[in-house]
Parts: structure tokens; C-alpha cells; sequence
């Protein structure tokens, strides 16, 4: 039955504690939850229905504690004391026979994922609402309406819906090629794309670079074109990195949607080897770096692992007989390799290491 409580007031406060001892986790929907001051034949009445986790307590803020006789009292505490919203209560009395009663100002529903521990001092007791059947879909965020029994949810991006269950559709293109398919009169510049669509990373800018009817999506790096190398005489002790305008992430996130991806790299030479490791002349001594961090010994235009540049492969490498870069004939004279590396799993290049007077 219903408990009648007077208080000491102008008017007459009937206060309806209404609980629904359920498992943990497993609760029975309902109409309205709460109702606080509502005139019912000239008197005021306030209402609250609640569904317990035992031996579970919701880790948030503390809105007010306090000792109470028993879980009626806290639960009464609640419903007057707005914006109450749930609260924990101790499983056990304690010394003096009073239980702790902590009102919060969240719920489970409003709280973060994982706040609603399990607890051997305390039960924790949620208003209850429609939220407690979880109806909002793809991981948004139920948000009850307690006094009308309603509830809303808060869809992450890419959902809309009553319950978030519909996929929105994609604002963005997802690379350059879908920047001019979408708008042909698209030039050269950034624009806006969204590799993995809705509910994925969010859109961002990439450069487009759009000739002749065809777009190509570019990462842009604060590499210079030439960069001296010089006075540094062990494998791999010049470094210089990479650094691009767009993150490694949304770069492999283009990669990923692309038909085929290439970064040109080269290096010019003097008295300078990269690959060797034949002849009795070790190495390698110039290498790149991919976007996991690991060592790359081949060059561009060679085969991965080939420890070789684009030349041998080419079979015009200077003397290719017995080189298989140009640069590791290592003598005075200028010589380059270069060519363009295509193995997606690795790109884009994240440092390069030279070295410079070889034997």
C-alpha cells in the first residue's frame, strides 16, 4: 500500500514510494516516474516510483548526504528535493541503526558508461522510466523525461531517428574523386571529405588537386624539395621528419577508400651510398621510415625488402652490374634515385635516414 506522510506544511503532501525490487540490471518500464508537485483537490502531491540495483552504487557527484532511518526516508528525501534524480542508500545499518543516504543529481542512464559499480555498503536506487529498456540504438545516450514518462536520445553523428536506428546520409564525398563527381565545376584547393561515412571519423579538409577533368587527393608536408645532408658519417645519423598538414589517421582513412596510392621519393648523391650491403661495403645506409615506425630498406620504384632502388629493378642503375642504386657507387660525382612507393600498409613516409662520406 501507498504511504500516507504528513509534513508540517500549509498544505498536505502525499508522497506515493513507489519500489519496484528487481535484479540488478533488469527493470520493468512504467508511465510517469515522478511527479512533484501537482494539486490534486487543492492539495499538493508528489510522487516517486523507483527500481533498485542492490549492492550497486552509481559514482557520481554527491547533490547532499545525509542519516537516514530507512530507505523510505532517503527515497521521500529525493522526491523533495529536486534535481534529485536517483540515489544511494546503505545496504547496512550502521552502528547507530541509521543508514547513509547519498541524493544525486545524475542517474545510470545520464552518467558515464561504468559509474554504476557493484558495492557491498549500498543499493542504488534510479527513478524509474522507459530508459531502463535501453530503446536508443547504435551507443547514443538515453536522456529520461521523468514526469512525463518519456524519454529522448542523444544520437551520436551519422544517426538520426526517435531511437537513432536510421544511418544519416553522407554530407561529404569521400575523396577528391567524389569532390568532382559531386561538383564538377570544383577546382584546385581544399575540400571537405569523409572517408568512412557517417558515424566514423569526422570530416576534414584534404588538398584536391583537379586538372584536366581528374582529381587527385594530395597530403601536403613540411619536407623542403632539397635539403642539405652533409657531415654525417654513421648509417642512418641524419634524420629528418615528416611532418603532413593531416594526421597519419585520416590519411590512412583515404587510403583506404583509394584505388591506388604513390608518395615519389629521391635522393641525390655524392659520395653518399644508400642501400649496399655487398662487396664487403655493409650497410644499409640510408633508408625511410614508415607511418608504424619501421625501418624500410628499399627505395623508390623497388620492390619492398628488396634492398635495392627503382634502377635495378629497371636494370639501368649506374654500372648495374654491381649496384643496385646509383648512389652506391659512392663516388664524387652527382647521381640520384627516385621513383614512387606504392605499398599502402606502410605509406606515407614518416622520416628519412642518410648518411653522408661513404668509403
Amino acid at each position: 500500500m501507498p504511504e500516507e506522510i504528513r509534513l508540517n506544511s500549509e498544505f498536505l503532501v502525499l508522497a506515493l514510494i513507489l519500489f519496484t525490487p528487481v535484479a540488478a540490471h533488469n527493470y520493468v518500464d512504467g508511465s510517469s516516474g515522478l511527479k512533484r508537485g501537482v494539486h490534486v483537490q487543492g492539495n499538493r502531491v508528489s510522487y516517486g516510483n523507483f527500481a533498485v540495483d542492490k549492492f550497486h552504487r552509481l559514482q557520481v557527484s554527491v547533490g547532499s548526504s545525509s542519516v537516514v532511518s530507512n530507505y523510505r526516508e532517503c527515497a521521500l528525501s529525493c522526491v523533495n528535493n529536486p534535481p534529485c534524480s536517483s540515489f544511494n542508500v546503505g545496504s547496512s545499518p550502521r552502528s547507530d541503526g541509521k543508514f547513509r543516504c547519498e541524493l544525486l543529481n545524475e542517474d545510470k542512464y545520464t552518467a558515464n558508461p561504468g559509474q554504476l559499480v557493484s558495492s557491498s555498503s549500498y543499493h542504488h536506487y534510479s527513478i524509474k522510466t522507459p530508459c531502463s529498456s535501453w530503446p536508443c540504438k547504435n551507443g547514443a545516450k538515453c536522456i529520461p523525461n521523468y514526469e512525463h514518462g518519456g524519454y529522448s536520445c542523444n544520437c551520436h553523428p551519422g544517426y538520426t531517428g526517435k531511437t537513432c536506428q536510421t544511418v544519416s546520409a553522407a554530407e561529404y564525398p569521400k575523396t577528391c574523386a567524389g569532390v568532382l563527381q559531386k561538383n564538377p565545376s570544383a577546382m584546385t584547393g581544399y575540400h571537405k571529405v569523409d572517408p568512412d561515412g557517417v558515424g566514423g571519423m569526422s570530416p576534414f579538409f584534404v588538398f584536391c588537386r583537379i586538372e584536366s577533368g581528374t582529381a587527385k587527393t594530395e597530403f601536403l608536408h613540411d619536407t623542403p624539395n632539397e635539403g642539405a645532408v652533409d657531415g654525417y658519417e654513421g648509417p642512418g645519423t641524419f634524420i629528418r621528419k615528416v611532418s603532413y598538414v593531416n594526421s597519419l589517421s585520416q590519411i590512412e582513412k583515404v587510403m583506404s577508400v583509394s584505388t591506388h596510392c604513390k608518395q615519389y621519393i629521391r635522393y641525390d648523391c655524392s659520395k653518399s651510398m644508400l642501400m649496399a650491403n655487398y662487396d664487403g661495403l655493409g650497410g644499409p645506409y640510408g633508408w625511410w621510415v614508415s607511418r608504424d615506425g619501421q625501418n624500410m630498406y628499399y627505395w623508390g620504384g623497388a620492390d619492398p625488402g628488396s634492398y635495392s632502388c627503382g634502377c635495378y629493378k629497371e636494370e639501368n642503375c649506374y654500372k648495374y652490374s654491381k649496384y643496385k642504386c646509383n648512389c652506391d657507387s659512392n663516388n664524387l660525382g652527382w647521381r640520384f634515385d627516385a621513383g614512387y612507393l606504392t605499398d599502402r600498409s606502410t605509406l606515407p613516409v614518416t622520416e628519412l635516414r642518410f648518411w653522408r662520406y661513404g668509403k
